[in-house]
């Protein structure tokens, strides 16, 4: 970003802070209507706006606070990257409208699915999605992975008068004693990348 752009950000935003100021001064908002809009723009700023998800921004600094209070509360932490089949093949069969619908359909599934207030789903990619899963074990993750892979595999989406199918293949890795949030991440791929190897719509835990 140039210096000039830098700028004009900045003193967009400076602006922006004085209005809302003006506007409180004069009664224009509350204070309490003001903190739930700052509130609201907070929150959406870390929101992927496709899939509704969170963003890598929003993941990466989850990341680090998830591993280190699996680290100093010994506890288990897994994660699963989810990484849809075949997208280039959808967006140049039925066009990109037609794959960002399967992206939007794919981040109400994994919303429906992982269900724990707890857990944390983002985009992570293009069309990789990351779920960090505090408190659980390998099997459990597997077992979510699995829920997860049944409710992709048993949806449609609408594209004008078609509906089309899709998968995704999972890779499952669990967080040890020592391990930084890169390396775990890293093994999460490798596994995702084995799944694709043995033939997609499947997953693989790393190790």
């Amino acid at each position: 970003m140039s210096e000039q752009v830098e700028g004009r950000l900045l003193e967009t935003a400076y602006q922006s802070n004085l209005n809302r100021i003006r506007k409180v001064s004069s009664g224009e908002i509350s204070e309490e209507d003001l903190a739930r809009e700052l509130a609201r723009e907070e929150v959406e700023g870390l929101k992927d706006p496709l899939t509704g998800l969170l963003n890598r921004r929003a993941f990466d600094q989850q990341l680090v606070f998830q591993v280190a209070g699996a680290e100093r509360k010994k506890e288990p932490l897994s994660i699963l990257m989810v990484d849809l089949d075949d997208l280039k093949g959808i967006n140049d069969t039925h066009g990109h409208q037609a794959g960002d619908r399967v992206l939007i359909e794919l981040g109400k599934i994994i919303r429906e699915v992982v269900r724990r207030r707890s857990d944390i789903a983002a985009r992570y990619g293009g069309e990789e999605i990351a779920i960090l899963l505090p408190d659980t074990r390998q099997d459990g993750a597997k077992k979510l992975a699995e829920e997860l892979l049944d409710t992709i595999r048993e949806t449609k989406v609408d594209i004008g008068e078609e509906k089309i199918g899709f998968t995704a293949s999972v890779g499952l890795a669990g967080f040890k004693k020592g391990m930084s949030p890169e390396k775990l991440v890293g093994n999460a791929d490798k596994a995702v990348y084995r799944a694709k190897e043995n033939g997609k719509n499947r997953i693989e835990v790393y190790g």
